[in-house]
């Protein structure tokens, strides 16, 4: 009997070690929120390679491909997720370029709850922020007269 007793104490101590979310309460519906970012959203002359998004709550480790940064440079972005912050280390910043920060609905918090919108922040490393604002008239080709009510789309070429 006295030879059980370590086995015993064993396995109960083995039971007590199985990690699972707590029972009870309510479920968690509440998506993670941007609490802070750095740079901030429209800083300009930003001269730091690192972005840091810090959420309301812990991040999945998994959701590191939610996150995209406009323009992509031939070097990929290093995403890295650690608690509540995503730390972006963009190893080619371009000299007087708007660069553009989103994070899509794929991001989620540890209990799986994704966020219900984008998020889009902001910097540029020169003067002013590019509003990205196209602007002009569109003239019918056959006629040469103005044309309202048209759709314009632009895409980058390679």
């Amino acid at each position: 009997m006295l030879r059980l007793a370590p086995l015993v104490l064993l396995l109960v101590l083995a039971a007590c070690a199985t990690p699972v979310a707590p029972t009870g309460g309510p479920v968690d519906t509440t998506p993670p929120s941007l609490v802070e970012v750095s740079p901030a959203d429209g800083t300009t002359n930003v001269s730091d390679p690192t972005v840091v998004l810090t959420f309301s709550e812990r991040l999945s480790s998994r959701s590191g491909s939610a996150v995209t940064v406009t323009p992509a440079g031939d070097v990929p972005v290093e995403v890295s997720i650690r608690g509540r912050d995503i730390t972006l280390r963009i190893p080619e910043l371009r000299d007087s370029t708007t660069y553009v920060v989103t994070v899509g609905t794929e991001l989620q918090d540890q209990r799986n709850v994704a966020l219900r919108s984008p998020i889009t922040v902001a910097f540029s490393t020169g003067d002013e922020i590019d509003a990205g604002r196209l602007s002009g008239l569109i003239r019918d080709p056959r006629t040469g007269q103005g044309v309202g009510s048209m759709a314009v789309w632009a895409y980058a070429l390679a």
